[in-house]
């Protein structure tokens, strides 16, 4: 579950790059970054409260919250 969270913000901020970049679609761009940035905390403590914390999710959200 936490791990799907954090996946989700990548393929997210993913989507976010493509089109501010890409289709220079601003607005658009913008309310989909702010979707992925409200809750960042939501997956480890997900993790935490199903005791389903991992070695791939200690590295894999740290590096979803960078990108």
């Amino acid at each position: 579950m936490a791990n799907l969270l954090s996946f989700r913000r990548l393929i997210l901020a993913a989507l976010f790059i493509y089109r501010f970049v890409v289709l220079n679609l601003k607005s658009a761009s913008i309310a989909i970054l702010i979707i992925p940035a409200l809750p960042p905390f939501l997956d480890g403590f997900a993790a935490r409260k199903l005791h389903n914390t991992s070695e791939f999710g200690a590295f894999f959200d740290p590096f979803a919250d960078r990108v």
